[in-house]
């Protein structure tokens, strides 16, 4: 419904109720007035990915009306009224924890493919990008983690770059790509 004559705008805040299965990227607020009230607006949800294997987890996104911050009930008569006439409303998500999140955990290595990549490589040169990053900071003795990167069968698919992968206590959760070519 489009806003009161007597309210200028009406707000809402977008949130998550479980940060740790699914988080607003953008905007953390919407807004609708007089211009845009029958016109959609666009949140942004990411999955998040977490230390568990969980399983797949629901999760609630909620927008909850949010009073402009000039919003007086004693000067606005239907302060109230639309108040209650915006309760929160929760859309159900589902993060699910893939195969390749189950698979690949050993040793405190997290080993992925890139949310843009397709998960196969072709006799044509096909090229799959992986994110590879630690479940863990690295011990504090240690000053970095390097792995070297290889392939089981050269013939049929070869790293292309790099050929190592090094963790720093600055750098260990940033995912680092990994590039094989068929």
């Amino acid at each position: 419904a489009e806003p009161n004559v007597l309210t200028e705008s009406v707000s809402f805040d977008v949130y998550t109720d479980d940060p740790t299965e699914g988080v607003v990227m953008f905007p953390s607020s919407i807004k609708f007035n007089h211009d845009n009230w029958n016109i959609s607006q666009s949140v942004y949800v990411q999955g998040q990915y977490d230390t568990l294997v969980d399983g797949d987890t629901y999760y609630d996104v909620s927008f909850k009306f949010k009073p402009e911050p000039n919003a007086d009930a004693q000067n606005d008569p239907l302060f109230k009224t639309a108040h209650w006439t915006y309760p929160i409303q929760k859309f159900e998500l589902l993060n699910i924890d893939t195969q390749q999140t189950v698979d690949n955990r050993d040793n405190g290595i997290v080993i992925e493919f890139a949310s843009d990549s397709r998960d196969y490589t072709t006799e044509s040169g096909g090229i799959v990008e992986l994110n590879v990053y630690l479940e863990q900071e690295p011990n504090v003795l240690t000053e970095s983690v390097i792995f070297d990167v290889f392939t089981s069968d050269a013939t049929e698919g070869a790293v292309k770059y790099p050929t190592s992968v090094t963790f720093t206590h600055q750098n260990w959760a940033i995912p680092q790509p990994v590039y094989i070519e068929g």
